[in-house]
């Protein structure tokens, strides 16, 4: 199933903005993560020039290293967190931290030539940040020292370092790599902080984000809503609505023009059917009276003069009488249609109404053997016109005489809740499913598509429909699981007596005999 166009919309611009935003935070903790640690090695940086310092190159070639607990208290103590290494040329550790000298802070792969900083694990175990600091001692001035040098030349012995005061090395090199480390508890402590702060401000950024999105995207699409749900009370009893133009986006403008033209043409073809089926209707009463009157003339003639009447005499009479109740039908739908048959609002007792129009059809549904449970209970008042009632009332249990199978049930209940009065008439059918239910109410549809003989034109739903919108029922349609359906009409309870005015009619006929259309009650 295709989501809707404000799911997709939703989902993707969500989604595009909470991407854009997750990257803009990754970019924001990596560029504070690398700022933070340029600056701590910075910091690094600026203790090796103090270490730098601490570091003469004699004369003689003899390196002082002037380390001390007075000058480096944080590299002495007795816990340290600061460590350092100072490397010649080729490598060699010539001085370290106290009891640390045989151990190789640098991790394999640091260039000693470069200042350059590394991550690596501090002897406690701990994580730590080192640098690579190149330095070059500061030469001191030459001046007479005993044993300096032997008089064949040769470097004096070389003086074990000691760390915590100043020491003499043979440095054999003028060029030195001070390796300092230091623990960077400081330094993740911060990120970490920074990285939470990150991520809630994320998770409080995306759930903010989607309830904006999800409000700017309905707020921005209800245009469309509003013009799919007008278009959706557009049916063929109300083609004269058209969807509103006025006011509405630039984009939906040329759409809802061209389904108001589309509606204009569909209104025009309706109208002209419907005025083609009122002219046929009217256009036919006339032939199809003078054939009933000559129908009638020719039975009452062989009455007058004793002899049997012909079968094509009463097969006249039966097709006579057949398009008579077809044409009523058309015109009473085609007023409908036009809005010119109007109610005459009065109180009806639904069950005496009930039984009135159950005695046509009692002696048909005996001789087929159906059982009939009609309830008609007086007593139940709704307030609706007679009149159009009665037809209604006919054509369903016409229906339900005419298609239940024989030997099958039909029945018609009351039931009552609150100020709504539901009365149903079921039968048992065969043949039909829930898929030809919509299509029931359509004028001349007939499950059988050869369209066998039957008194059955297929107007008699579509007259119900029509009566019962006029009337203010409410019909619903119905299939059971075993075969049965059922026609509920939904009436408002009579509490308040009618209007003595009476409602204007439009200029006819005095009188109006109700419309059975579908099938006449047999001789």
């Amino acid at each position: 199933m295709t989501p809707s166009l404000q799911r997709q919309l939703t989902i993707r611009v969500l989604l595009a903005t909470l991407a854009l935003s997750a990257a803009t935070g990754a970019g924001l903790y990596a560029y504070a993560r690398s700022a933070l640690t340029r600056e701590f090695d910075a910091t690094s940086n600026g203790k090796a020039r103090a270490f730098g310092s601490l570091v003469e190159l004699e004369p003689g070639g003899t390196l002082e290293v002037e380390f001390s607990a007075a000058s480096l208290p944080e590299y002495y103590a007795p816990k340290p967190e600061r460590f350092f290494e100072l490397r010649n040329e080729a490598g060699t550790i010539v001085a370290g931290s106290p009891g640390f000298a045989e151990r190789n802070l640098l991790p394999p792969g640091v260039p000693l030539t470069q200042q350059t900083g590394f991550d690596v694990e501090l002897p406690n175990g701990r994580r730590g940040r080192g640098i690579c600091f190149p330095i070059h001692p500061w030469p001191e001035p030459a001046q007479e020292t005993d044993g300096a040098r032997s008089p064949d030349g040769a470097e004096p012995a070389v003086e074990s370092y000691t760390p915590g005061f100043a020491t003499h090395l043979m440095a054999n090199s003028k060029h030195f790599t001070l390796v300092l480390v230091r623990d960077r508890a400081d330094l993740d402590r911060t990120l970490r902080l920074l990285l939470t702060g990150l991520l809630l401000a994320g998770v409080t950024l995306a759930g903010a984000t989607t309830l904006a999105v999800a409000l700017i995207v309905r707020r921005s699409l209800r245009p469309v809503q509003i013009v799919a749900d007008e278009a959706g009370h557009i049916d063929a009893n109300s083609l004269d609505r058209r969807l509103p133009v006025d006011g509405l986006a630039i984009e939906l403008r040329p759409i809802c023009q061209c389904i108001n033209e589309l509606l204009d043409r569909v209104e025009a073809g309706f109208k002209r059917e419907r005025q083609f089926t009122a002219n046929v209707a009217h256009e036919l009463r006339t032939p199809i009276a003078e054939l009933r009157a000559m129908a009638e003339v020719a039975l009452q003639r062989g009455s007058r003069e004793g002899t049997a009447p012909t079968q094509n005499d009463t097969d006249a009479l039966d097709i006579a009488l057949q398009m008579e109740a077809i044409v009523t039908t058309l015109l009473a739908l085609a007023r409908c249609h036009a809005g010119t048959e109007v109610a005459q609002p009065s109180r009806v007792d639904v069950g005496e109404a009930v039984a009135a129009s159950w005695r046509k059809f009692a002696r048909v549904a005996e001789a087929r053997g159906l059982r009939a449970s009609i309830d008609t209970t007086p007593g139940t008042m709704v307030l609706t016109d007679r009149g159009l009632l009665a037809p209604v009332f006919d054509n369903l249990f016409s229906n339900a005489v005419e298609y239940t199978p024989r030997g099958g049930d039909v029945r018609c209940s009351f039931a009552r809740a609150g100020d709504r009065i539901t009365l149903t008439v079921a039968n048992a059918t065969a043949g039909l499913g829930a898929e030809d239910l919509p299509r029931l109410c359509e004028p001349f549809w007939r499950k059988d598509a050869a369209r066998s003989a039957s008194s059955h034109s297929g107007l008699g739903l579509a007259l119900v429909e029509a009566y019962a919108k006029l009337l203010g029922i409410e019909l619903k349609l119905g299939l059971s699981a075993d075969n049965e359906i059922s026609v509920a009409l939904i009436f408002p309870v009579a509490s308040d007596p009618p209007d003595a005015t009476p409602h204007p009619r439009p200029p006819g006929p005095a009188t109006r005999r109700p419309l059975t259309s579908a099938i006449r009650e047999n001789p």
